[in-house]
């Protein structure tokens, strides 16, 4: 007699569950809403320059999306004079990106899209600081694998289950007792 092979139900088992799976959910929705800004950001960068920036007497923020990547910077004593400045809380400015010539040298920071470096005073800007420079694809790969990873693993651990449950070996998908697997016999044997 020919055994059946187990057909699973269809259902989404794997993406729900109990309370204890609560803060699993949330780090895996923040992950897809930071990986769908990032692809927003992305898409938008090539046209537009957003800048958030944030400055007090002896230090500066300045956060800048554009030309497909978001660079931080951290400046220290970012003005020569204390008497003309005025401080400032969050602002936000957009303006269209300028074209030219992509300061990011190649490297094998590059291929990846991370770079940081220290910030040397020239005549232009005659301040110190730090920088760190990603590009919005790398972020928007780094914001979805967690999520995808965490759903192929609950997929195949509740599959298993669901065979195991049912009396099917996992491997092979036949009964557990006509089952040649050795995993399967100790299974078999196991049960009854």
């Amino acid at each position: 007699m020919r055994q059946q092979r187990y057909q699973p139900a269809n259902t989404l088992g794997y993406l729900l569950g109990g309370i204890g799976r609560g803060v699993v959910r949330l780090v895996f929705l923040f992950c897809i809403g930071l990986s769908l800004l990032s692809g927003t950001f992305w898409y938008r960068s090539p046209h537009t320059f957003d800048v958030v920036e944030s400055a007090t007497p002896d230090h500066a923020w300045m956060i800048v999306s554009g030309v497909d990547r978001l660079v931080i910077r951290s400046l220290s004593q970012p003005w020569g004079s204390q008497d003309d400045f005025v401080p400032f809380d969050w602002n936000y400015r957009n303006m269209p990106a300028a074209t030219g010539e992509d300061p990011w040298q190649d490297s094998g920071w590059k291929l990846i899209g991370i770079d940081w470096g220290q910030l040397t005073p020239v005549p232009q800007m005659p301040f110190e600081g730090t920088w760190v420079r990603i590009k919005w694809s790398t972020l928007m790969v780094l914001f979805a694998v967690p999520p995808l990873a965490w759903t192929i693993w609950r997929r195949v651990r509740d599959r298993r289950r669901e065979f195991l449950v049912a009396g099917y070996c996992p491997k092979c998908e036949f009964p557990l007792n006509a089952c040649a697997c050795e995993d399967g016999q100790d299974r078999a044997n196991l049960s009854h």
